[in-house]
């Protein structure tokens, strides 16, 4: 549930004349502690993303090369977890 609570006046942002829409908007989180994304951070993701689909697929390949029944449970676990994922 939103939390309905005014922010204070400094994050508070107009929209228009229209008095229905006067009223605090959200913006970013600025609460929360952050530090921009570097490209160690990219390279780093990228390669662990790449190191887990490299181990599914080996796996993947030998468990339906003993059992090809295993071929199409694979395939629908694979679409719903890729479409669930992002």
């Amino acid at each position: 549930m939103r939390n309905l609570v005014p922010e204070p006046r400094a994050t508070v942002r107009r929209q228009g004349r229209c008095p229905a829409l006067r009223h605090a908007v959200p913006g970013p989180a600025a609460d929360r502690v952050s530090r921009p994304l570097t490209i160690d951070d990219v390279v780093t993701k990228t390669g662990i993303t790449l190191a887990v689909l490299t181990a599914v697929a080996v796996v993947s390949y030998f468990l339906v090369g003993q059992n090809v029944a295993l071929a199409m449970p694979f395939a629908i676990v694979g679409a719903i977890g890729g479409l669930c994922w992002c």
